[in-house]
């Protein structure tokens, strides 16, 4: 049994949408792509903001629920942990559970009991704390259920926790897999204690993000900043109050907290994203709450904003004359946004991914540009012909169907338009 427009047309119905509001959506959704996308794509699209999708559409079909579930290839679907950014929706990862955090009952604001469990999950590329609520805390209780033990999370939700951490929730679509069936345990490494790192407590004159371990009292490291979160007042006692400004830093290995606690909360009033610091001294803490490290500023740690990113920028003709594929981290590509190639869905399985293919010229040599997904939505929704764009941290392929090298941008990859 496939899910078809009417499918979709009736779940929308259901949500207490009118014939004529649905309509509206559509035309407008006509008008935002440019005819670009067929109708299909467009309510499938439509149903996703409306936080619906086709797998699971008309939620009564338990029996055609269980058929389908077993036919998916999860594999397909599953991403790393370090693409996850927040409101992420229909998220699915594999990976290994690292600690298990005591389950607590609490009161709902209506006086209905309720309950809440959480656990971090880690990958080879991160880890990150999941929130299970209510009948989905049972699977905690599981005898299976224990450090190391290799899991699979299947349509989560991120959201930011409690210290403004990044969290995946799971809801009533929500499954966890325990010991998933067919998979290489080789390729979820086994989590790794403090015991196991490098013992080395000397530290280099700046160390990447990614080598920062608890052996390690302070570091000095260079990177840009992600994100600059707003002043918070904590109230540790009655009528006793600290303040904290937190910032995510990022230096293309990895990205990492940054915490300014009293008469340091207002230096980040400096900072802008995307700013490029150099910082000595840093502390390096251990995050009890989520299991991580967290750096902190104190007296004596510096800062200074480079008035320059370190990136260095390649020609359009340096990587269609470059011998192999490869992904550039430390480098920036500038052109001029020409023209929209193509705007398509892909459909695989029940899925749709969408791919916007843009031409980028620099004045001497051009190139094809992939953006894939909802950044592939973001910017054809935002980008004007002639926008001198400029974006880092991409990948480089040859597609052998047009026999050109293509740039291809991944959810870490960074891009602005130039002329705004």
């Amino acid at each position: 049994m496939n899910i078809d427009l009417e499918d979709i047309f009736q779940s929308l119905l259901k949500l207490g949408l009118t014939h004529q509001e649905i309509e509206d959506k559509i035309e407008q959704k006509v008008e935002d792509f440019q005819n670009f996308m067929s109708k299909e794509a467009i309510l499938f699209l439509i149903a996703q903001e409306m936080g619906i999708n086709k797998d699971n559409i008309d939620l009564q079909r338990d029996d055609y629920n269980n058929l389908v579930e077993d036919k998916i290839d999860y594999d397909e679907f599953t991403i790393n942990i370090s693409e996850i950014v927040e409101e992420t929706q229909n998220i699915t990862i594999l990976g290994r559970i690292r600690q298990i955090f005591p389950i607590r009952d609490f009161t709902h604001k209506d006086g209905t009991p309720g309950t809440v469990g959480s656990f971090v999950v880690e990958d080879k590329t991160d880890k990150i704390k999941v929130t299970l609520w209510n009948e989905k805390v049972s699977m905690m209780s599981h005898k299976y259920f224990q450090k190391n033990e290799i899991v699979r999370i299947i349509n989560g939700y991120s959201k930011l926790g409690l210290n403004n951490n990044l969290e995946v929730h799971l809801n009533k679509r929500s499954k966890i897999i325990l010991s998933p069936d067919n998979i290489n345990p080789n390729k979820v490494p086994s989590v790794v204690q403090s015991n196991d790192l490098n013992q080395s407590s000397v530290y280099p004159d700046y160390i990447k993000i990614e080598n920062i371990n608890l052996n390690y009292k302070n570091v000095n490291l260079k990177a840009y900043i992600k994100n600059i979160y707003p002043f918070k007042k904590i109230d540790k006692k009655v009528g006793n109050f600290i303040y904290l400004r937190k910032i995510i830093i990022n230096d293309a290995t990895k990205e990492i907290y940054v915490n300014f606690w009293e008469e340091f909360a207002k230096i980040p009033d400096e900072f802008k994203t995307g700013n490029y610091l150099v910082f000595k001294n840093l502390k390096v803490k251990f995050n009890n709450y989520f299991n991580e490290i967290d750096l902190e500023y104190n007296k004596f740690s510096s800062y200074k904003i480079e008035p320059s990113s370190p990136f260095k920028y390649l020609s359009i003709r340096f990587l269609n004359e470059s011998d192999q594929p490869k992904k550039y981290t430390d480098y920036k590509i500038r052109g001029k946004f020409i023209k929209i190639i193509e705007f398509k869905e892909i459909k695989k399985n029940k899925d749709i991914k969408f791919l916007l293919k843009i031409f980028l010229d620099d004045g001497k040599n051009s190139i094809n540009v992939n953006i894939w997904d909802m950044e592939a939505i973001k910017w054809m929704k935002e980008l004007k012909l002639n926008d001198e764009i400029e974006f880092s941290n991409f990948h480089v392929n040859f597609n052998s169907f047009s026999n050109k090298k293509e740039i291809t941008l991944s959810n870490n990859s960074n891009l602005k338009i130039l002329n705004d």
